[in-house]
């Protein structure tokens, strides 16, 4: 379901949606620059980023680990504005707006099963346009899985820059996900640095 990239004890956490895999690289380069910053990184869905932020909690498996506050988030406008809500960030901006795609498809409607995050906003957005293209009666089964390390045939829904990346022919569905990146409250100078770094980087990247 997510990836974790970094080491333990950490200053810095960086909670992003995880379909910014695709830039990991360039993002720890760009946190590196900073000498005193010792990250942790996760790539999680969108619904996972609420409950753990609300949990304080990472989970693998049955190992629990007790979280600090989340430095910085990368994620769609609803968990911002979530987080808003509870008055948890000083700042935010629009980063990208992201595409979802379907893999090795060309009818939606034709497909028997299909490959989802079901933790992510992207799914949820699939299956409203499944419904409204193919009828509330249309039958799909859906296999649950962490998209890219699935290599059978399934057609996959994830995320335009996902598809890109792994070279993967897709059809765009036509449907955008906006994403933001935000700075929790009482952040520190190296969070803070960081933030402004990141938030000028990846909207290039991307």
């Amino acid at each position: 379901m997510f990836d974790i990239v970094g080491e333990i004890p950490y200053n810095l956490l960086l909670i992003s949606n995880y379909n910014f895999w695709t830039i990991e690289d360039e993002i720890v380069n760009i946190i590196s620059t900073i000498p005193t910053a010792r990250y942790l990184i996760e790539y999680v869905p969108s619904e996972v980023i609420l409950a753990q932020i609300f949990n304080d909690k990472i989970r693998f498996g049955k190992l629990v680990i007790s979280i600090s506050k989340p430095s910085i988030i990368i994620a769609p406008y609803y968990v911002i504005k979530t987080l808003k809500e509870w008055d948890l960030i000083i700042h935010n901006e629009k980063i990208i707006s992201e595409q979802i795609v379907i893999t090795l498809s060309k009818n939606i409607c034709e497909e028997k099963v299909i490959a989802i995050n079901s933790f992510d906003l992207s799914s949820k957005l699939f299956q409203k346009k499944l419904i409204a293209e193919c009828g509330k009666d249309h039958k799909t089964d859906f296999s649950y899985v962490k998209i890219r390390e699935l290599t059978s045939n399934i057609p996959k829904v994830m995320y335009k820059s996902e598809a890109e990346k792994l070279g993967l022919p897709y059809s765009n569905l036509n449907i955008s996900v906006d994403f933001y990146i935000s700075l929790f409250k009482n952040a520190s100078k190296i969070e803070i640095e960081t933030y402004e770094k990141l938030r000028e980087v990846v909207k290039k990247l991307k």
